[in-house]
């Protein structure tokens, strides 16, 4: 009874500054929070079994795959293995986008690992340097050449352009057959990184499995407790969605603050194979992995959710239908095609996504951080 009457004091006197829901997260947040009532442990537990391990595991086995689909097309160069090899690499940069979440600034190594596979959107690639410096050179391209090159050259983009580019800016399966036949380097070098990609994913996923995942189930070392670990990840889950709204689709669509309005669709994500809807799709698909606790939402064990809804259930319902809003919205641009013909040609949509995320952060930042009792930290954002 006592702390029902100083919630209503608390709550009467920051409505004043504050916006009603805001308000009563944050109040809802910090005598929870006080109350310490709630198993963080089996919360952690759940997530960790059955959301990040297996996306680190995923990362693995799909890279293997990948680097035998590689192997397979060099002793066979058909139509149909440059196809499957095409399909190993969706299925591994799918691989790549779930794990994007776990990009903890406090474990460096991890984030170091992840950049080194998809450097997104720190850099790009300078096709024209990886034709004469590479493909166009007469140095002997091999797995240590690729290991020991730059980094922008060891990426998924570089691998991305070798299986959807002929190097004359077309990406038809049959011209791009033709000029892996023609110029053997070509598959010289997509051996070469699907070689690195194979032994740098097997390294995430050893480090996250071995050594990361005890700081994260224990909320020790890296992290101050097991809210913490909580807080940090709702943070880096928040960071994608704000990479949605200023990098992954604002930069391309000129809706971005740094983007001044321009349309860059060189800024595309996955520009070569025009799979930047998917990334984005995947990319959201782990931040609801984590919040409804299952992997590939295939069903709902005990995710971030369980602990909203134990502290303010009707901000779980208002999430809930954000997401599923989010998805309709997703699903509609694909049946049309991809995002750079959304762009192109239905403008409307895409700006409808980007708010629809922009309002998805508002709650996020207003309500979700305060109704769980942790600390919204600025990360990478333009000031959208």
């Amino acid at each position: 009874m006592k702390i029902f009457f100083f919630a209503l004091l608390l709550l009467s006197c920051e409505r004043k500054n504050l916006n009603q829901a805001t308000t009563e997260s944050a109040l809802i947040g910090r005598i929870f929070y006080n109350t310490k009532g709630y198993d963080y442990g089996k919360l952690i537990s759940g997530l960790t079994l059955n959301v990040v391990l297996p996306s680190f595991a995923e990362l693995q086995t799909s890279s293997e795959s990948l680097n035998r689909a590689a192997i397979n097309f060099d002793s066979s160069q058909t139509i149909t293995n440059l196809q499957n090899l095409r399909n190993a690499y969706n299925v591994f940069k799918d691989s790549i986008e779930r794990v994007e979440v776990y990009g903890f600034n406090t474990l460096t190594i991890s984030l170091n690992l992840f950049t080194n596979l998809d450097m997104y959107p720190s850099f790009s690639l300078d096709t024209a340097k990886l034709e004469s410096e590479e493909i166009n050179s007469v140095v002997t391209i091999n797995l240590n050449r690729v290991q020991n090159n730059t980094i922008s050259k060891r990426t998924v983009l570089a691998l991305e352009y070798l299986l959807y580019e002929n190097g004359l800016g077309n990406s038809d399966i049959n011209l791009n057959l033709t000029a892996l036949q023609a110029n053997p380097r070509r598959i010289q070098y997509i051996l070469g990184l699907t070689g690195d990609l194979q032994i740098r994913a097997k390294n995430f996923n050893d480090v996250w499995k071995n050594s990361f995942v005890n700081e994260y189930q224990t909320g020790t070392n890296s992290f101050s407790s097991l809210n913490d670990v909580i807080g940090k990840q709702v943070n880096f889950m928040n960071d994608m969605l704000t990479s949605f709204i200023d990098n992954k689709i604002g930069d391309p669509a000129g809706l971005s603050a740094k983007s001044r309005g321009i349309i860059d669709l060189n800024k595309l994500e996955s520009r070569f194979s025009n799979r930047s809807l998917d990334d984005i799709q995947v990319n959201f698909e782990s931040v609801k992995n984590l919040y409804f606790g299952s992997f590939r939402n295939n069903s709902e064990v005990v995710g971030i959710t369980d602990l909203v809804k134990t502290v303010n259930p009707r901000l779980d319902v208002k999430l809930r239908a954000e997401f599923s809003n989010i998805d309709s919205q997703i699903a509609s641009i694909k049946q049309q095609g991809n995002l750079r013909l959304a762009i192109q040609s239905r403008f409307s949509t895409v700006q409808t996504l980007h708010t629809s995320f922009r309002n998805l952060r508002i709650i996020f930042q207003n309500e979700l951080f305060s109704s769980l009792g942790t600390t919204f930290q600025i990360g990478n954002a333009d000031g959208d």
